[in-house]
This record gives structure tokens, C-alpha cells and sequence, in this order.
């Protein structure tokens, strides 16, 4: 399953990453022609170039978070029909993580928190169950024809993140695991979107509709070629950029078909996940207030604790008269206790330097390429 993941990126660099991640080129030079609209130059057949455009102006307001979880506001990306001077068109747009659909009308002003200082907007109780029931889609369900996700099949998206997280389930306790690539600045997660035009006090995306998004997920096996089932049961699709099988999910024009089952959503020997990791990371993460870049940071692996070991009885120690132990003994007592004294604590131990994007992993310049504007 997918249910927290990390988009800790800034609105500025996005540009870089998506395209540098997209196209699977450095440097390439980005224009902004129109404010919050940028254009870049790739190949394309023969020797032509073709023109790739990034419409981020929607997303003005983002705000970056390393740990989102249902309900909570990301990024997603799908395509539009380009103008004729443009070869690819992507729309980025902020939605709500936990789709609703775009039949759902609002019934019950009833805010969360209703009363409290942090008190929500009207309905927001009401769109906070159909969020929290639909964050996920199951592969498996897209053959059935269930309703909610025959509302959105037209509708395909994909979620760009630095990496999601897991829980380990062990006799002990729950373990998190940041899932992400070794290889990539940013990783695509497959999903559909909802523009829902009913709940028109609670629109996100310049008044004109309520945004959101789901992930698909499916069964994580053995037998997959990449395998995560070490993990979870379940593992989100991941869709490569560039790929055949990025512009069949994202073409604007084709209508959908399950066919697209098989030749998209395939997890078994799905090439996306070649360069796919993951590593232990604190317990924090757990807490959604916590949203900072810290949470990604790889943790040693340390014997885990039974709760119960914090409330067993401790023995009293038996007391010796002095008189009464040996030369011997207390000359053995005397070693174990210089030897205790110069014994430290172990220590658990981070790495601080861990980033999650592909350019600092390789040693190169972190800083954000120059952007042009005709304001230039």
C-alpha cells in the first residue's frame, strides 16, 4: 500500500528534477516564457528537437512536506493537449491525497474538529471519509468496473516523489522503511484524478474545482523480478518516464481500456523498479506533524525492544560482607569493574549527509539551475 510518501521539494526546483528525471538528461537549459510556465529542448526523431512544457502555475501556493499522508495536499502531474508548437504538455497541479469522486455531492457541512481552535472548512468531515476510503486503488479492482474508479479511468496522473514509506511488521514492533531510487532524483507512482465540481466551498485549484488523487497498488510477490515483498504484501505501481509505457497511461486522447492493465500496471517484471531501495528510518515519520527533511534519514539497524522489557521487575542485588569474599574474588571484581568503566554506550547512529536526489548522492552541484524569462 501507499499511505505517507515525501514531497520535500521546492516550487523552484521542480523544473530541474522533473525534467532532468523525465527526459533522462543534465543541464538542460529551462525558460519560463509565462510566468510559472516552463519550456525545455529535447530530442526527438532524427535530428529534430521537440519542445517539453511544465505548466507548474497552478501550484503557486505549494508548500514542500517530507511526510504526506491521506487527506493532506500534494502534487500531481498529467498531460493536456499541447499546442502546436509544443511535443509534450504536462499540467502540475496541488490535490488531495485520497480521492473524491466527481459524482460526490456535498451533504453535510460538518467541519472536523468542529468547535476546537483548529476547527476545519465546511464538509470538511463529510470529504475527509471519501479521501480516507479511496487514497489507495487496488490493481485488482480496474477489472471489477467499481463506480468510483470507472469515474476516473479517463482521468491518469502520476505522483511525483522522492520516496514513500513502509512499515515492517516484525513480533515486536512496526519498522519504517523509505522506499526510493538509488539512481533518480524523483520516482512516478501510477494514479488516477478527480475534478469534482460540487463542492464548490472547498475548491483547491483556482476556484474552479476540487482536485485529488489516488495511487494504485498491487500484490508484491517472491517471484517479481525486483522484489519487495520483504517488505509489504502490497507495493505501489511505478511508472519510467519516457517510457512506451508513461505516454500510453498519460495520453490525453486515449480513452480507457484494460488493456492498459497488463501493458501499464505490470509489477511482476515492471523495469521502474530496477533501481529501487530501501532503508530503516526513525519512528518519527509515524507522527504526520513531522514534515521536515530529518524524517529521511537512513538509521542503523538496532536490536529491537519488546515493550514489555521497559516494566520487568529488576532483581535487587545481593549484598556481600566484606569479610567474607576472597583475595581472589575481589581482585576479579576489581578487573570487571575497570573494564565496565571504560566500556561506552552503543550509540544509534544517522547519516546526516543522506539526500534524496540523484545529484548529491553523485557528488554534484545541489544548487538550482538558472532559470530564464523573457523579464530577463
Amino acid at each position: 500500500m501507499c499511505g505517507r510518501f515525501a514531497q520535500g521539494i521546492s516550487l523552484d526546483g521542480i523544473p530541474d528534477e522533473f525534467f532532468e528525471t523525465v527526459l533522462d538528461e543534465e543541464n538542460n537549459e529551462i525558460n519560463e516564457p509565462t510566468e510559472g510556465v516552463y519550456e525545455t529542448e529535447a530530442g526527438g526523431e532524427g535530428d529534430r528537437t521537440e519542445k517539453i512544457q511544465l505548466d507548474l502555475s497552478r501550484a503557486s501556493q505549494w508548500t514542500p512536506s517530507c511526510n504526506i499522508a491521506p487527506t493532506n495536499t500534494a502534487l500531481m502531474v498529467y498531460m493536456a493537449e499541447p499546442s502546436s508548437d509544443i511535443a509534450q504538455s504536462y499540467i502540475v497541479e496541488p490535490s488531495k491525497f485520497g480521492l473524491v469522486p466527481t459524482w460526490a455531492k456535498p451533504c453535510d457541512p460538518t467541519p472536523v474538529n468542529k468547535g476546537k481552535q483548529n476547527e476545519g472548512e465546511k464538509y470538511s468531515r463529510e470529504l475527509g471519509k471519501h479521501e480516507s476510503k479511496y487514497f489507495n486503488c487496488r490493481r485488482e479492482s480496474l477489472a471489477e468496473h467499481r463506480a468510483v474508479w470507472s469515474s476516473c479511468k479517463k482521468h491518469r496522473c502520476v505522483i511525483p516523489i522522492q520516496g514513500y514509506f513502509e512499515w515492517l511488521k516484525t513480533k515486536n514492533e512496526k519498522i519504517p522503511y523509505f522506499i526510493h531510487s538509488k539512481t533518480a532524483p524523483l520516482i512516478f507512482l501510477a494514479g488516477f484524478y478527480s475534478h469534482n465540481y460540487n463542492y464548490k466551498d472547498n475548491f483547491n485549484v483556482n476556484g474552479e474545482y476540487l482536485s485529488s488523487f489516488t495511487v494504485i497498488t498491487a500484490p508484491a510477490e517472491k517471484s517479481d523480478k525486483y522484489d519487495l515483498s520483504w517488505l509489504h504484501s502490497r507495493k505501489t505501481l511505478v511508472i519510467e518516464p519516457g517510457s512506451k509505457e508513461w505516454f500510453s497511461w498519460l495520453d490525453p486522447n486515449r480513452d480507457w481500456d484494460d488493456s492498459l492493465i497488463p501493458e501499464v500496471l505490470n509489477s511482476n517484471t515492471n523495469e521502474a523498479y530496477a533501481g529501487i531501495e530501501g532503508y530503516r528510518v526513525s519512528n518519527d515519520v509515524g507522527n504526520p506533524s513531522n514534515k521536515s527533511e530529518s524524517i529521511l534519514r537512513k538509521v542503523a539497524n538496532v536490536k529491537a525492544r519488546s515493550v514489555s522489557d521497559f516494566f520487568k521487575p529488576k532483581k535487587e542485588p545481593v549484598m556481600k560482607n566484606e569479610d567474607t569474599i576472597s583475595a581472589d574474588q575481589k581482585d576479579a571484581r576489581n578487573i570487571k569493574q575497570e573494564h565496565s568503566e571504560n566500556v561506552k554506550e552503543p550509540e544509534i547512529k544517522t547519516e546526516d549527509d543522506h539526500q534524496s536526489s540523484k545529484r548529491t548522492n553523485h557528488d554534484r552541484d545541489d544548487s538550482s539551475k538558472r532559470v530564464k524569462t523573457e523579464r530577463d
